[in-house]
Formats: C-alpha cells, sequence, structure tokens
C-alpha cells in the first residue's frame, strides 16, 4: 500500500478549521482508494512566531523538504508591520518558496452550471468559466529587493524593486505551456509590455517557449485588455501566463467574476517539492472559531494534491466532484448566504463529502482518471 507524507501548515484565522476539514476528506479518500497518509504539523506565520519565535522554523523547513505534499492554509499579515520586519508572516512564505525553490503559482477558477447564480455576471456571461492563472511567485516586483519606506528629508519615500531574468521567466512558462497542453491546449499571455521593459522580456522569452508547443494556441494580450475580455468573455480563456504582480490580479479578478474567494485553490510548484497546496483566499478572523467557514478551496486543493503530487488521479476526481455535488445540494456556505439564510456548517460539507467518497463505486465516473493522461489534467 502507498504511504505519502503530507506536511500540515495550518495558518492563521479560518485556516486550522479549514485544513482540518481538507485533512478528513483525504483520510477518508486513503481508505477507499487504499493508500495510507502520515501528516505531519508545523508552523508558519503568526502562530510561529508565538510558539517559536520565528515565522519559518527549521523543524518546518525539514518537514516541508521531506514530505510528499505541503498543505498549507492562509497567513495573516499585520498592516502596522513592515513588510520586510523579520517577524512578518509575508517573510514567512517566501523564505518557504526559496527553501522549495518554488516557482509557479496555478489558480484555477471554475464555476460549475449548477452554481450560475451566485455569481453577479449575468448567467450567459459566466456560464463555461473554467481557466487557470499560471504566475510566478520567485521574482518581479512581490519579491524583489530593495524594498522599503524611509524619510528622505521631509518626505516618506516607498520603494519596491522589478527585477526578472530570462531564466525565471522561461521556467514559468514551461509550466504554463504544460498545463495549457493537458486543457483545452490555448495559452494567453498577459503583459505590460507597451509600459514595461519587463513585460517586453516577458512578451520575448514567452514567445520563444511558444515554439516547443505548436499544439497549443498562443497569444498575447495588453493586461488591461485581458482583463476587459476576462469580464465580458470569461469562457474564452483557458489558461492565462502572467508575472507575479499581474498574475495575483488577475486571479483575483477571475475569482470574483465566480462569486466567492473561498471557491478556488491555488497550488505552487517548484524545484525542490512536488508542491504547496492550499486555498487561494485570506483569513477571514471574523470567522474563525463558528463552524461555518468555507472549506471549499482547501477540499478542492487536497484535489490538486492528489491528482499532480500523489497521482492518486481517480481520488482526485473523486473528492472533486464530491465537493462540487455538496455545494449544489446543500445550503450555501457563509461566505454566499443573504443576510437571513442559515450558513451551511463546515461539518456539514466535511460530512457530506465524506460519505460521497464511501460511496464511491456506486457513482460513475464522467471524467478519464487514469495515469496516461497526465497530472496535469487534474486542474479544475
Amino acid at each position: 500500500m502507498k504511504r505519502y507524507h503530507i506536511a500540515h501548515l495550518a495558518g492563521d484565522g479560518i485556516g486550522p478549521e479549514v485544513t482540518t476539514a481538507a485533512l478528513t476528506v483525504l483520510e477518508a479518500a486513503s481508505r477507499r482508494f487504499g493508500f495510507t497518509v502520515e501528516v505531519t504539523p508545523a508552523l508558519i506565520g503568526r502562530s510561529a512566531v508565538e510558539q517559536a519565535g520565528s515565522v519559518l522554523p527549521r523543524s518546518t523547513i525539514s518537514a516541508c523538504r521531506e514530505a510528499d505534499a505541503v498543505l498549507l492554509g492562509p497567513l495573516r499579515g499585520d498592516p502596522l508591520l513592515p513588510l520586510i520586519a523579520p517577524h512578518h508572516p509575508l517573510q514567512g512564505l517566501t523564505a518557504l518558496y526559496g527553501w522549495l525553490e518554488a516557482h509557479s503559482n496555478l489558480r484555477p477558477v471554475t464555476l460549475r452550471d449548477a452554481l450560475l447564480s451566485l455569481s453577479p455576471m449575468k448567467p450567459d456571461v459566466i456560464k463555461g468559466l473554467d481557466l487557470v492563472v499560471v504566475r510566478d511567485v520567485a521574482a518581479g516586483l512581490l519579491y524583489g529587493f530593495p524594498r522599503t519606506i524611509e524619510s528622505r528629508g521631509k518626505r516618506r519615500i516607498a520603494v519596491n524593486t522589478a527585477v526578472y531574468t530570462d531564466g525565471e521567466i522561461r521556467r514559468v512558462a514551461e509550466v504554463g505551456f504544460h498545463v495549457a497542453h493537458h486543457r483545452r491546449r490555448h495559452l494567453t499571455l498577459a503583459h505590460q509590455g507597451k509600459w514595461l521593459e519587463i513585460g517586453q522580456l516577458w512578451l520575448e522569452i514567452v514567445n520563444g517557449v511558444s515554439q516547443r508547443y505548436p499544439d497549443v494556441v498562443y497569444e498575447t494580450l495588453d493586461l488591461d485588455t485581458c482583463i476587459l475580455e476576462m469580464t465580458w468573455n470569461p469562457s474564452k480563456f483557458d489558461v492565462i501566463l502572467a508575472d507575479s504582480t499581474s498574475g495575483e490580479m488577475l486571479a483575483a479578478h477571475a475569482a470574483g467574476l465566480s462569486g466567492s474567494f473561498a471557491l478556488h485553490p491555488q497550488a505552487i510548484l517548484g524545484d525542490r517539492t512536488r508542491g504547496i497546496f492550499g486555498p487561494g483566499h485570506g483569513t477571514a478572523p471574523h470567522l474563525a472559531g463558528h463552524g461555518t467557514a468555507n472549506p471549499t478551496a482547501t477540499i478542492l486543493a487536497v484535489a490538486m494534491m492528489l491528482g499532480i503530487a500523489l497521482e492518486e488521479f481517480e481520488a482526485a476526481h473523486a473528492v472533486r466532484s464530491a465537493t462540487w455535488e455538496a455545494l449544489s445540494q446543500l445550503r450555501k456556505p457563509v461566505d454566499l448566504c443573504r443576510e437571513a439564510e442559515q450558513p451551511l456548517e463546515t461539518r456539514e460539507m466535511v460530512t457530506f463529502i465524506t460519505e460521497r467518497l464511501e460511496a464511491w463505486s456506486e457513482l460513475a465516473p464522467t471524467e478519464p482518471t487514469n495515469a496516461s493522461i497526465g497530472a496535469l489534467d487534474m486542474i479544475h
């Protein structure tokens, strides 16, 4: 029987609740599909500072480097703490990315037909939304140095630095085209080439990489045009490739079109990890401890983990299908409720999904689940 080792970094706010819910689903999947999971809890962010005096203890680094995959909950920053302060959660996250040589962030955004009413968009506009934003998480404006806020005479000055090398662009472009090859074979580069030299280098390098993927339809769009076309016709997009800053904006916009950030997972791939998986939303501290946190994104992140890192394809499909079925049949989670509605409790959703997994042999799979299709086919 296969055994997998998962590092569990619960995060802040609702992070412990949603990651625990997702691990319960993972355990149910392991029983049903014949593998075992060993989970190692580890600290990061504010909880790590409080308990270990560091945003990223060495024990966490070791646990993540030895694991087959990492489950990471959302991290809460402190708006009053300088971003470069040693105890800022951002420093723990970027350090973790560095230790694992992480570089590519996959942010799938999907909305099934049964949930079209959740979106603020008209059903005929949002129908068919199923895209993946692939962005860099190792360089560019969000990760560049020097970065500071300082006083110069009577003035306060903020400095951020955006730098990319051809190699940094090429490796995330390769991931983007590989994902597109295993999906609907269409990739859009969203760039800022009309304003920035960085955008021009992205165009140059990605144009070159595209020649190695003749089966993938490749197009380029200015960032502002891409945002507009995502609003008008989101179903036209398959994979959108972007730098770190542009990709963050595009992923947030796509999630907003669907009606909720809490529906969408993410994966971060690197050279020394099979993947860091978790929700694409924040910590929602106002919901912590009430038992109503929406675990959808984190459970779908476990489905991505099963498909990409562990290559348990049928289990990945089963978890994803049961999750979407729960959303279509049960009451709405708290972030999707109107004021007078009773929100779905976290445990109710977990119970529904685990029961569906236990009965999976009675269900008829509607998607391919064998290894020949490739792990990145499981990105939805």
